[in-house]
């Protein structure tokens, strides 16, 4: 409901069905979808879908280490690494300033939490260093700006909208 009146040309999702499950409500105002799988969450290999341990929170954060390290080849087994996220994103990111070349100016994306901080870095024009820096909320809201030659973050991980949910559920 708190975006629900902006005039979003485009929504882009991940393949995934957590993210087609937040922005179905965009959707059913008939903002025009599109499904894109360089937005997909980081692969977390054979850690997918198993419960954490405290030796894996372990390993995740020697992860973030070696990133921090510039070691981007550095991931869990059989996962993704930051190179592999760089890659896969790439594309992403010229495809948004192809749709600034055609005119449209105001996408509303939505993504996974790793992959948003793969995003924001590589939008910002940072090193894959900085990615573990980049910490998102469910929901939380991020805005760049293009202006044609670079992308401007105005706003970062936003989750003021939220409160008002937060309220009705007490």
């Amino acid at each position: 409901d708190a975006y629900g009146d902006q005039p979003f040309e485009r929504l882009l999702t991940s393949t995934l069905q957590r993210t087609q499950q937040t922005a179905a409500p965009f959707e059913a105002l008939g903002v025009p979808t599109e499904r894109h799988a360089s937005l997909d969450e980081i692969s977390w290999g054979t850690w997918e879908g198993k419960a954490a341990t405290a030796e894996m929170h372990g390993e995740y954060l020697a992860l973030l280490d070696a990133w921090r390290a510039g070691d981007y080849q550095h991931a869990l087994p059989e996962a993704d690494s930051a190179l592999d996220m760089q890659q896969r994103l790439q594309p992403f990111v010229a495809y948004l300033k192809e749709a600034h070349q055609a005119g449209i100016r105001q996408l509303l994306v939505c993504s996974h939490g790793g992959a948003l901080g793969f995003a924001v870095a590589l939008l910002k024009g940072d090193p894959l260093s900085a990615v573990p820096e980049y910490k998102h909320h469910n929901t939380g809201l991020t805005i760049f700006e293009y202006d044609g030659a670079a992308f401007h973050l105005l706003a970062y991980n936003h989750t003021e909208h939220l409160t008002a949910l937060r309220q009705a559920d007490h």
